[in-house]
């Protein structure tokens, strides 16, 4: 509720508490107090004015966050990894009013890297991507060896020439298949 409650103080001052809500991704309650205004909001994680059951409650219910299907394929491409340098979002240094306060999580998407070969497409590399950022070329970064190839034929060599499509930050699982150069072979007759 964002609703302020006053409360007399020792010398008759009248000093405002908000209600502050820590709730689970899908808005269940987790925790809840009244916090002084001008106060800092507390994590309820570490604070040990709240019990240690509760903390290591508040803590395994946030940890788990079940990962999703986004493409529905049957295959768990977004994943959440609480942050744990900072477990809350938004959370408040000087609180002024009433809040709830979700846990903050790193998104991280899987990033699939294909070769085509006839009429299927052959995984070659796998790996998860922070929401908002531009993979890396895994043969660039080395992750990926050996480089792609692809059988030469009597007319043409090819070449390794990346990705496509072209890498851009992440807002979701991504495919890159990868492309060549088409060189003419030449050959020397005597």
């Amino acid at each position: 509720p964002n609703l302020t409650i006053y409360v007399k103080d020792d010398e008759g001052n009248y000093k405002p508490q908000y209600f502050i809500r820590y709730v689970t991704y899908d808005n269940q309650l987790l925790y809840s107090y009244l916090a002084n205004g001008g106060e800092a909001a507390i994590d309820p994680t570490t604070d040990e004015s709240v019990p240690e059951e509760t903390r290591n409650s508040i803590l395994n219910t946030i940890q788990s966050r079940p990962n999703l299907d986004s493409n529905n394929d049957g295959i768990e491409d977004t994943f959440y990894e609480l942050n744990q340098e900072l477990r809350w979002e938004n959370l408040p240094s000087e609180i002024q009013q009433s809040y709830t306060l979700i846990p903050n999580y790193i998104i991280k998407y899987l990033v699939r890297f294909y070769q085509e070969e006839g009429e299927n497409l052959n995984l070659l590399y796998s790996t998860n991507v922070i929401h908002d950022t531009i993979p890396q070329d895994p043969v660039i970064s080395g992750e990926l060896t050996p480089t792609p190839s692809r059988e030469t034929s009597a007319q043409y060599k090819y070449i390794y020439d990346g990705w496509t499509p072209d890498f851009r930050a992440l807002t979701g699982p991504m495919d890159y298949k990868v492309k060549f150069i088409e060189e003419l072979n030449s050959y020397r007759v005597q």
